[in-house]
Formats: C-alpha cells, structure tokens, sequence
C-alpha cells in the first residue's frame, strides 16, 4: 500500500482500471449459523422474503466499472469538521460537497466507495462471506483493521457515508439494526461490500442524524 500526508489527513492510493463490483445473491451459500439468524429475524419482524431475495433487495447489483486511480483517505470525517465561514452547518449533500470542493476535494461515487471497501474482493464482505459471532458493535478487531488498500472503513454500521450521490450513503444503516435489535445477520449485513439502505438519505435530510454522517474525502490525481 502507498500513504500519503496532505493537509493533516492521511491518504491511500487506490488503483483505477475495470473492477468487479456489487454481488450477485444466487452465488451465496448461506452458513447454517447464518440462516437461523435470518430466519429468527423473519419471525420476529415478519420479513416477507427469503434470504436470497432479501439480499437482491439490499445490495447493489454485480456488474463491471472502470474506474479513475485517486487518493482516498484511511478515515471518514465528520462533515462539521469541514465548516468554513462559507459554509454552514447543515448536512444536506450540496453543503458537504461544497466543503469538499472548497478544499480540492470530492466524496468518493458510489462504485468508487464500494471499491474502496472491498478493495478487490467480491464476497459479500471485504473479508469474506461469513462474519463472527455477535453482532459489529464496539471495537471488534475484524472490522476495525485496515483493508488491503490501507483503508479503514465499512468500520461502523452507525455511520454510513456521504457519496457523490445524494441518494446513495455506503457503510451501515445508521444503527438501525443494531438499535432495533434485529439480530445478527441484519446487522452484519449492513457492512456488507454493496450493501445500500434505501432509506438512509431521507433520514439524513431531514436531519436525524446531523453531525453523525461522515464522509470520506478523495483527492483526485489525474
């Protein structure tokens, strides 16, 4: 891996080219563990579809990309840690992208984010098709470490990130599933490579959850 310091902040590089991205839920051969941990929570919270199908619904499809190299930082940041006289405190997309732009800096899209996560695997997580027992609270090692490209991140299901897309937020469901108490399976998921939560942008906007949506900065090299 290749670090490098700008302005405080430490950056990876990320090689660009075609890439494998999303996941195709027919490939998924679940554990025994893992069905009963769906199948308790289609009991308790009457999800209508098996676990396959849940999957299609909550991960983006399998396809090709190409994209660009960039430097992308080992961390998120807290969109407030970008304000600037010119640039209030409201975490609508247009602001933080302006914050970013302010800075020669962009969120990374969403196929560059899932990229970055997954940085080249394409099982249903960046470690793997499996995931340990529990649920991904606290410091848990597994998602903690950095990936193979020298980033941390896919690291907290409560902070999913900004991308250039304001529909689209990667990383967790905001806690959801963990606060809700879904069980381990549904809050593995959300950390999850192409794991996507519809909802989460309209969540954010109506500013649930201001101050707490992180974004990850990416410095352009070409």
């Amino acid at each position: 891996m290749a670090l490098f310091e700008r302005d405080g902040m430490r950056y990876a590089l990320v090689p660009g080219g075609a890439v494998e991205l999303g996941f195709d839920p027919a490939r998924f051969v679940p554990t025994a563990g893992q069905l009963q941990d769906f199948e308790e929570a289609v009991v308790a919270f009457s999800l209508p579809k098996p676990i396959h199908g849940f999957l299609a619904e909550h991960l983006s499809p399998a396809r090709w990309a190409t994209l660009p190299a960039r430097l992308v930082a080992v961390r998120s940041v807290d969109a407030d840690s970008l304000l600037t006289a010119e640039h209030d405190g409201t975490d609508d997309h247009k602001s933080v992208m302006a914050r970013l732009q302010w800075r020669g800096l962009r969120p990374p899209t969403p196929d560059e984010w899932e990229y970055d996560c997954g940085a080249g695997a394409t099982t249903l997580f960046r470690w793997g098709d499996e995931y340990p027992d529990g649920e991904p609270y606290g410091d848990v090692p597994l998602i903690q470490r950095p990936n193979f490209f020298g980033l941390v991140i896919g690291d907290d299901p409560y902070r999913a990130e900004f991308t250039t897309d304001p529909a689209v937020l990667c990383g967790g469901d905001g806690g959801s599933a963990l606060c809700g108490g879904y069980g381990s399976f549904l809050s593995w998921i959300t950390l999850a490579t192409a794991y996507r939560e519809p909802a989460m942008a309209e969540i954010v906007y109506e500013g649930y959850l201001v101050g707490e949506t992180p974004v990850r900065p990416v410095l352009p090299i070409s």
